[in-house]
């Protein structure tokens, strides 16, 4: 073989190993763009979400300060009026009770002095 065909031969190799190796860059570079491509919608969807969560934290911020400002005030008050009546009941049942007691009694002597003067008339 001669140097001309040695060199043919080498450059036909290395010919080949260069295309194969052009081809594998092709392939990566394509794997490349679609990795990008994806990576794209994945930042899209990211700036999506951090809209949303800065929206969701100022409306917890806004249930917190309604919490804090408005409902646990009223609650408390409500909590106070029912406390305070409920202690005030407490101390009349005793008192209702006897009331209770002096009606049915009265109720009973109505009805015998309602019999006596029927009687009388």
């Amino acid at each position: 073989m001669t140097d001309n065909e040695l060199l043919l031969s080498i450059t036909g190799i290395i010919d080949k190993r260069v295309t194969k190796l052009e081809e594998k860059i092709d392939r990566l570079d394509d794997r490349v763009r679609r990795v990008e491509t994806k990576l794209n919608d994945v930042e899209t969807r990211l700036y999506g979400v951090e809209s949303e969560m800065s929206s969701l934290k100022q409306k917890v911020t806004n249930l917190e300060l309604t919490n804090e400002n408005i409902i646990i005030p009223r609650l408390q008050n409500i909590e106070s009026c029912y406390t305070s009546t409920s202690k005030r009941y407490m101390k009349e049942t005793d008192r209702i009770d006897q009331m209770q007691d002096d009606v049915d009694l009265l109720k009973i002597v109505v009805q015998e002095h309602s019999i006596k003067l029927q009687t009388i008339v």
